[in-house]
């Protein structure tokens, strides 16, 4: 450990970089966060078990969860929001969050079913569909990604995040305190928390890789579209409209078709990784 409590392990095929109080660490290149805070013990660095067990063994050694993988043939793709509910937004703009994901919802099912997926669509239109039934839809596939845009009211906030769904008793990342029993109890998609894991990093190494944004980091949160679905799944912010800097690319119909290509390329990175597993 270094005077400035860093850490480094790696082999021919990885590098984690690990910093002491911190709930973040550096995995081949892309922030992860941790559902505890990295600790110092007799001059080393160590991980909760609870986050090597949930994260980082799934993302380093997919092949030891190969008997509970999904191989990807049907996709349901989630565009977020719709009809009353708009959304994030940027006025001057004129921009509605609502829009935004369905243009690059349509735009990735055309790249995937072009590649052979089955593709299934939350909505094709401007309609309102409650959380709950976009989750429980969902479970009729063997992958689902939800897409949306951010916001902040700091508006040099920028860059791309990347959610799963927080283990049953575990932290997400935006919980500083520890919550109470009921709240960190398994959800439905908890059966999937490896591959959730999996499909989390390989789809956030894609978007970050491919967009060339600022890396906000693989999180975790209890969102209601991934507590629901009982498949892997992933949520993901792939921009800040309250920048109007990233907004004005957003804005833009190449950009959108490149945020799909991205999107489309995670999905591809996952879906081989577990033909890799098989038998």
């Amino acid at each position: 450990m270094t005077p400035e409590g860093v850490q480094s392990f790696a082999n021919a095929w990885n590098r984690i970089e690990l910093r002491h109080d911190s709930r973040q660490i550096d995995l081949d290149g892309r922030r992860i966060f941790l559902s505890e805070g990295v600790i110092a013990h007799q001059s080393a660095l160590w991980l909760s078990a609870a986050d090597v067990a949930s994260l980082i063994h799934p993302v380093l050694r997919p092949q030891d969860f190969a008997d509970q993988a999904r191989v990807v043939k049907r996709i349901w793709i989630d565009a977020g929001h719709g009809g009353k509910d708009r959304g994030t937004h940027n006025d001057p703009l004129a921009l509605s969050e609502k829009h935004l994901t369905l243009d690059v919802a349509l735009r990735l099912e055309k790249i995937l079913t072009a590649q052979g997926f089955e593709v299934i669509q939350t909505r094709r239109e401007d309609v309102y569909i409650e959380l709950a039934e976009r989750g429980e839809l969902s479970r009729d596939s063997d992958l689902l990604v939800s897409i949306h845009f951010n916001a902040a009211g700091n508006p040099d906030a920028h860059g791309t995040e990347t959610y799963v769904l927080t283990p049953a008793g575990q932290r997400s990342t935006g919980d500083h305190k520890q919550r109470t029993v009921d709240e960190l109890a398994a959800e439905p998609g908890n059966q999937t928390d490896a591959w959730n894991a999996i499909l989390g990093y390989q789809m956030h190494d894609a978007l970050v890789g491919d967009l060339g944004t600022l890396d906000r980091g693989l999180k975790r949160a209890r969102f209601v579209v991934l507590r629901l679905t009982t498949v892997p799944a992933v949520l993901i912010e792939a921009g800040f409209l309250s920048n109007d800097e990233e907004a004005t690319r957003i804005a833009s119909a190449s950009r959108r078709g490149e945020i799909a290509e991205s999107i489309a390329n995670g999905i591809v990175a996952y879906a081989n990784l577990v033909l890799s597993t098989q038998p």
